[in-house]
């Protein structure tokens, strides 16, 4: 492997960890904006992570690749849970 191939091997992974990170507070995908701002790199920068991630089966998308907040993580799915207040 190529330094450059490692390189972005490890922007991959730390952008795939912002991602599970985000999605566990938030309950949906961050956008590509702030994947890029959360991990220091440019918005398209982070949107080809995102894409490289779909095609390495690691994040799951239904529709056109890249599309912002369009994808999950792989084998996942998100259930709305609704929380009752107790009085």
């Amino acid at each position: 492997m190529n330094m450059a191939s490692m390189i972005g091997a490890e922007n991959r992974e730390e952008v795939y960890r912002y991602i599970v990170e985000y999605i566990k507070e938030h309950g949906y995908a961050p956008s590509m904006r702030e994947i890029g701002d959360g991990v220091g790199m440019a918005r398209e920068s982070a949107r080809r992570h995102v894409i490289w991630l779909i095609e390495d089966g690691y994040l799951q998308t239904d529709t056109d690749l890249g599309e912002s907040r369009a994808y999950r993580i792989a084998d996942t799915k998100v259930v709305k849970v609704n929380r009752r207040r107790h009085e």
